[in-house]
């Protein structure tokens, strides 16, 4: 049995395929079904199913610094 928010989501998801466009079945949703709505319309236009969703690389790029010696002080401290 689904939760009244799967239900929900199932809606949005058969909306989307359909390809609803009518304003007021959009303004009767909320605005995170909007939302979640826009982001599963996004993931169509670029290709992507819920099950290959692109993930953040993770790069480790060490770096060599040069290590520098302060210049010695030649003059003598003021009294």
């Amino acid at each position: 049995m689904k939760t009244p928010k799967e239900e929900q989501i199932e809606a949005i998801r058969k909306a989307v395929a359909a390809g609803v466009t009518d304003k007021a079945y959009w303004h009767s949703r909320t605005p995170e079904e909007r939302i979640w709505a826009m982001e599963l319309m996004t993931r169509r236009a670029y290709g992507y199913d819920e099950n290959s969703i692109p993930k953040l690389q993770r790069v480790i790029e060490f770096a060599t610094l040069k290590r520098y010696d302060a210049p010695k002080d030649t003059k003598k401290p003021e009294e």
